[in-house]
């Protein structure tokens, strides 16, 4: 198994972040239809930003109110403010 780097972000740029699941795969009648399977699990995840023209994602496997408390927390703490929302 291999790892990446960590990533840095400056905070002053993150924009838009938001507490967001991603969207199943699986429509219900087999494999959804133009959805492209991702091959690793690096470019999915519930918290979500936009940095310059991308949109980062992390936190695989969290469901949809854990990424909100997360994202309170780092709020509440002073890590986030409104200019991030």
């Amino acid at each position: 198994m291999f790892f990446k780097a960590p990533k840095v972000y400056d905070l002053n740029e993150i924009k838009h972040i938001r507490a967001e699941e991603e969207p199943s795969l699986n429509s219900g009648f087999g494999r959804a239809g133009n959805n492209r399977q991702s091959i690793s699990k690096f470019d999915t995840g519930t918290i979500k930003f936009d940095y310059g023209l991308k949109t980062v994602k992390f936190g695989n496997d969290l469901d949809e109110a854990e990424a909100r408390y997360i994202i309170e927390r780092l709020k509440s703490r002073k890590m986030l403010t409104e200019k991030n929302f």
